[in-house]
C-alpha cells in the first residue's frame, strides 16, 4: 500500500542552481575511469575544449577515498564530470609504507609467477657504502619533501595533480646529480 494518493507521486525536490553554487552541482554522468588524477583533469579539460567551453575553468573541487579499503579515489570536477581512479592494493600498500617511512633507503620484493602474486610484499633495507652517505642522505631528504607533497592530504601519487609537484620534483632530480 502507497503512502499517498494514486493521482499524486512520490515527493521529490528540485534543485535549482544559483550563481553561487552552480560549480558545486554534481555531474549528472557516470564517473569516467582514469589511472591517475592528472589524466582524469587533463581528459575534463579536452572535454570543455571540445565542447566549445573555456577548458581553464576545469578544476578539481575534490578528490578522495572512494569506496571501501582505500582502493580507489574518486575526483570531482564540479559540472564537468566525475572521475574514479581505481588502485592495485599492493602498489597502494607500497606506496603508503614508503611515505610513512620515506627517510630510509629500501626495496620492495613481491614475488610473481604467471601474472599472480606468489606472498606477500617483503620490504628489504638497504645498506649503502658510507663513502656514499652524502648523496644518498641528499636523495633521501629530497624523497622524503617530494613524498610529504604527495601524501600531505593522506592520498597516494594517483590521487596528486603531478604539476603541482613540479619543485618537489626538480628537488629530487638535483639530489641525484
Amino acid at each position: 500500500m502507497s503512502s499517498h494518493p494514486d493521482n499524486e507521486s512520490e515527493r521529490f525536490f528540485i534543485v535549482v542552481p544559483t550563481a553561487d553554487d552552480a560549480e558545486d552541482l554534481p555531474s549528472p554522468e557516470r564517473p569516467t575511469i582514469h589511472p591517475g588524477f592528472t589524466q582524469a583533469l587533463r581528459a575534463a579539460q579536452f572535454q570543455a575544449q571540445q565542447d566549445g567551453r573555456d577548458w581553464r575553468t576545469v578544476q578539481c573541487h575534490v578528490v578522495g577515498w572512494h569506496g571501501t579499503g582505500h582502493h580507489a579515489l574518486r575526483a570531482s570536477f564540479g559540472p564537468h564530470g566525475v572521475a574514479d581512479i581505481p588502485l592495485s592494493s599492493v602498489l597502494t600498500d607500497i606506496q603508503r609504507r614508503t611515505i610513512a617511512d620515506s627517510g630510509r633507503p629500501v626495496r620492495w620484493q613481491l614475488g610473481v609467477d604467471a601474472g599472480e602474486t606468489t606472498g606477500t610484499v617483503q620490504r628489504d633495507e638497504i645498506d649503502w657504502p658510507t663513502a656514499s652517505a652524502g648523496p644518498v642522505d641528499a636523495f633521501l631528504a629530497a624523497r622524503a619533501a617530494a613524498l610529504g607533497a604527495i601524501h600531505a592530504d593522506g592520498l597516494v601519487l594517483e590521487g596528486t595533480d603531478l604539476q603541482a609537484l613540479r619543485p618537489a620534483g626538480a628537488g629530487v632530480r638535483r639530489s641525484v646529480r
